[in-house]
């Protein structure tokens, strides 16, 4: 029989190891927790990243084939069922369009001289001409030649071209409606400049978009001379397919720099996006930008358009 003598220093030492072997499994068990925690988590983040990353390229992927199927005629079918989807304007003919750009510039009065409208014109024309549509380009026309010209352009045979475009850059106001002003400081109402387009317009344009943009003020302040009276002979024709666009609301101004704000923006606009929508989703996206980059401010100004039965008009050929 062997009889194990323990001192009271040796029993203190074999229950400090023991404690200090205890400790230690404890520490490796809380440090193998930590670690699982910190595994656990960066596989969440992959995980959720990688979600987040599909999501994005499955929206990115629903947008582009929205906007080819926006971009398609889809019209009633011969057997007269209903279209699935809003029609589109089909561009087939030779040429996109016709485009006929007005800008006065220099009046009789040199004080109301529309300083650094000039690149308006030029920055309009190469934009078309960019996108295919044949430019007539006017510069500094009194009233009555302004009817003449923008009439004499609405009687053109338009059977080789889809859609028709005219841009009045002027001085205005709002007395009754919307005016512009012609160099000789004579106004003219937007709406008659319009309806008389229409009633008078070539058979060629029925059924196609014709389409007109005014940079001009629509506030109270008209200092002008009388406008020009105006019969307009009201035919049985339908007024469709026409779409009317202000570079502000009404009683309020149109603001210029080195250009008018709207004109600016009009044409990076159509420039960037005129194949991936339509031009009232452009337009839209323009009255949302309108912001003056020169004032720390952040003046705002509000264009507007008028739908009269327009669809929706790409300005691209689609067939």
């Amino acid at each position: 029989m062997i009889i194990l003598l323990y001192t009271n220093a040796d029993f203190k030492h074999v229950v400090r190891k023991r404690k200090c072997l205890s400790c230690s499994g404890e520490s490796l068990i809380l440090r193998a927790k930590k670690h699982s925690f910190i595994f656990q988590d960066l596989l969440l983040r992959i995980l959720r990243s990688y979600f987040i990353f599909l999501f994005t390229i499955i929206n990115i992927i629903n947008s582009i084939v929205e906007k080819l199927f926006a971009a398609t005629n889809i019209t009633n079918n011969s057997s007269g069922g209903r279209p699935t989807s809003i029609p589109t304007y089909l561009h087939n003919r030779s040429e996109l369009g016709k485009v006929l750009i007005v800008n006065n510039i220099k009046f009789i009065n040199e004080k109301r001289n529309r300083n650094g409208a000039e690149k308006d014109s030029e920055t309009l024309k190469d934009l078309f001409e960019t996108i295919e549509f044949e430019v007539d380009s006017k510069i500094d026309l009194e009233a009555k030649d302004m009817i003449k010209e923008i009439e004499e352009f609405s009687q053109t045979d338009f059977s080789e071209h889809n859609i028709s475009i005219v841009v009045m850059m002027s001085h205005g106001g709002n007395e009754n409606g919307t005016q512009i002003v012609g160099v000789d400081n004579v106004a003219i109402p937007t709406e008659n400049i319009i309806e008389l387009s229409i009633e008078n317009c070539h058979a060629s344009l029925n059924g196609k978009p014709k389409i007109f943009i005014s940079q001009c003020c629509r506030d109270s302040k008209v200092l002008c001379q009388d406008a020009i009276p105006m019969y307009i002979q009201k035919k049985k024709k339908g007024h469709s397919d026409i779409l009317i666009a202000y570079s502000t609301l009404p009683a309020f101004t149109s603001f210029r720099y080195s250009g008018g704000w709207y004109i600016q923006k009009f044409c990076e606009f159509i420039g960037c996006h005129y194949k991936m929508y339509h031009l009232e989703e452009i337009l839209k996206k323009i009255n949302d930008d309108l912001v003056d980059p020169y004032d720390i401010t952040q003046f705002v100004q509000k264009s507007t358009y008028e739908n009269r039965g327009l669809t929706q008009c790409y300005l691209y050929k689609n067939s």
